[in-house]
């Protein structure tokens, strides 16, 4: 559920549509499954229901049935919360290509959500269910009646010119508000999600108690301001909340139709027209609300930092003779397995590409990083590493291994 997906996906859906199509399995002719985005190994069969029509491939049809469920209890919830459903038939693409949990929807050229097969670990910020197909959807599925929607006299050209981008003013609004809402959305509709989550509460409070609560400017995705990517989930999720908690959620409805009807990027005036107050104004208060709300976590003050790379540091492991290795991922260079030498300095000791845990055992650093399979597919494989140094040696290929425990 990454935040480029919303401009960028509407772009690749068209690209899709323009593209070569090509008949996968027994897929329709006019299905989303064409050009180079999906592994061709990968034989695809179409599932349709009243309310979806659900591509998924050999192997997920359990799966892809239990996707259907979903939407038939999901769609309803989620049309009746912001105001109706959306106009054409929805395309939901079940694919197991990668071990990246995400999903992504667009509204152009028609209402198309693809999801991930494999759900997220416990410890990533959207880690905090036990049904990700129930949440994944409700996110994305936000996405699609919330962008949907056009009213007014740019709802009456659409009926004229049909699909265009132009024609959609909530695909222009910020990310913050696009992500926003479908994040608060996730956790209404489950009762999980993010905003439940209180890890994912506390990179806001982080920032309110440091001082560094980022302006509206800086709240869609700040690419090397920590929270990086998470930025327009966070503050749009929590901004979200705020005003369904002193407005009333009914607001949030209002909200999505009023910038429905406004040019494209000028969105903004909608908040005066439906809040009785401008965006800046709203967005102070909910700085100084999140200020008064603050928790001051345990052991903040006996804590001793020991690196200095900032974004996300992960999966210490001392050995037996008591060096520390641990990974890193940040905007400055390639994710790594470092180590931490006896004089505060940090070495880079292998590449290492996401991966959750470190072990050591043996005289060996494994760890588990994912790694390109055929031509699109990226799977999480184990990887060994002599703790005295030397090159890193694949123990697995296409294992789909991850979190080892030696």
């Amino acid at each position: 559920m990454n935040s480029f997906r919303t401009r960028a996906c509407a772009l690749l859906a068209v690209v899709f549509v323009l593209g070569v199509g090509i008949r996968v399995g027994h897929a329709q002719t006019d299905s989303p499954l064409v050009g180079s985005r999906y592994d061709p190994r990968l034989q695809f069969r179409t599932l349709t229901t009243p309310r979806a029509d659900i591509y998924f491939h050999t192997g997920e049809e359990a799966l892809a049935r239990r996707l259907a469920r979903v939407i038939d209890e999901v769609v309803p919830d989620v049309d009746r919360r912001l105001g109706g459903p959306p106009k054409g038939r929805l395309r939901v693409i079940l694919v197991d290509q990668t071990d990246v949990s995400n999903g992504w929807a667009t509204v152009v050229p028609y209402n198309l959500i693809e999801i991930g097969a494999v759900p997220p670990a416990g410890s990533s910020v959207i880690g905090n269910t036990d049904d990700w197909l129930r949440m994944v959807f409700a996110h994305e599925y936000t996405h699609v009646v919330h962008l949907e929607k056009s009213r007014g006299w740019i709802g009456g050209l659409r009926k004229v010119f049909g699909r265009v981008p132009i024609l959609y003013p909530n695909l222009f609004v910020p990310d913050w508000q696009i992500e926003g809402l479908a994040t608060f959305e996730e956790s209404a509709i489950t009762g999980q999600g993010r905003v439940t989550s209180g890890d994912f509460r506390m990179l806001l409070d982080e920032a309110s108690l440091s001082g560094r609560f980022a302006p509206l400017d800086r709240a869609t995705s700040a690419v090397i301001d920590w929270p990086g990517g998470n930025s327009a989930y966070l503050y749009g999720a929590y901004f979200h909340q705020y005003l369904a908690e002193r407005f009333g959620v009914e607001t949030l409805t209002r909200l999505s139709v009023a910038t429905a009807g406004r040019l494209p990027f000028l969105g903004s005036g909608a908040f005066k027209t439906v809040y009785g107050r401008s965006l800046g104004e709203l967005w102070r208060d909910f700085e100084a609300d999140t200020a008064k709300r603050l928790v001051q976590h345990p052991g903040t003050e006996a804590r001793t930092r020991l690196t200095e790379h900032g974004f996300t540091v992960r999966a210490p492991a001392f050995t037996p003779d008591g060096r520390l290795f641990y990974s890193v991922a940040n905007p400055h260079g390639f994710p790594s397995l470092m180590e931490r030498l006896a004089d505060g300095r940090s070495l880079t000791v292998a590449s290492r590409y996401h991966g959750n845990r470190l072990a050591v055992a043996g005289g060996l650093l494994v760890f588990d990083q994912l790694e390109v399979d055929g031509q699109v597919a990226l799977f999480s494989d184990l990887y060994a590493r002599p703790v005295a140094g030397g090159d890193t040696r694949r123990l697995t290929h296409g294992a789909r291994a991850a979190d080892p425990d030696v």
